[in-house]
């Protein structure tokens, strides 16, 4: 029986000793990130989507460990954090954690539209609810990946200057979802980042203009300086929501079948 105890307590240890081998490398990395950016005078340090991951039980140590870093700094995060289930009856959870300057926690937003087979099964679904943060007089609203082809979700962060959309592409549609994204930006009136692993780092501004765009398809280290539009703008689709598109499709069907009756006669 001891032998066997032993084993357990070793085997427990070693796993202990890995987690926070892995913790202090995830801080290490921020920690950096956060000096470099602070250096080039940015406000807002923004990472891609499961840039960071940990066992459940650990979201408050690592949570704690950004706070820290974001009040040191006095910089803003934007924080990825896929929090692993301790339990095999549990799912995971695909996190975005906004942290400000001061060190607070404003918000965690988990991701609603997941992908079929490879996450949904095994990924908690969120509320539905879109989060509009303001910080140093700038609202912010951000959406994980895919969640931005909801109009729902899109359109319930209207009020914001800024969209974040920390994303991880596919080669086969980083073109589509690069571009796809710029129809938020014209109908709401906000800039719009989009930061992927595997695509392209996009920035649009509030008419759906494209400032930047590089290409990080297999790159997984590095820092991009940005310089994004605070102020955001009314659009028609932000003051009226859906009624617009729905008039205009409704006239169309009227213009075609118009045009029947007016042939056959």
């Amino acid at each position: 029986m001891f032998p066997a105890r032993r084993a357990g307590k070793q085997s427990y240890y070693t796993v202990r000793l890995e987690e926070e081998k892995e913790f202090q490398a995830s801080m290490d990395i921020i920690r950096e990130r956060a000096k470099q950016a602070v250096q080039n005078e940015s406000s807002l340090m923004v990472f891609p989507e499961d840039a960071f991951s940990c066992p459940e039980p650990l979201t408050e140590k690592y949570i704690e460990g950004v706070q820290s870093i974001a009040k040191e700094y006095k910089i803003h995060i934007i924080f990825p954090l896929l929090r692993k289930p301790s339990d095999e009856n549990q799912k995971e959870k695909n996190t975005l954690n906004f942290i400000s300057n001061n060190g607070e926690l404003l918000n965690t937003y988990l991701k609603n539209h997941l992908v079929p087979v490879v996450e949904e099964p095994f990924t908690e679904r969120g509320d539905g609810k879109t989060p509009v943060i303001e910080a140093d007089g700038v609202k912010y609203t951000y959406l994980i990946c895919a969640d931005y082809t909801s109009n729902k979700y899109a359109y319930n962060g209207r009020e914001a200057d800024i969209f974040i959309n920390p994303s991880y592409d596919w080669q086969a549609f980083q073109y589509f979802t690069s571009y796809g994204v710029q129809a938020r930006a014209i109908e709401c009136g906000f800039s719009v980042l989009r930061n992927p692993v595997n695509g392209n780092i996009i920035l649009y501004d509030i008419y759906g203009r494209p400032l930047h765009m590089a290409n990080v398809m297999n790159v997984h280290t590095g820092m991009i300086y940005l310089d994004i539009p605070k102020q955001g703008r009314q659009t028609i689709y932000g003051a009226t929501g859906n009624w617009f598109p729905w008039i205009c499709l409704i006239y169309s069907a009227f213009a075609v079948i118009s045009g029947f009756v007016l042939r056959k006669k």
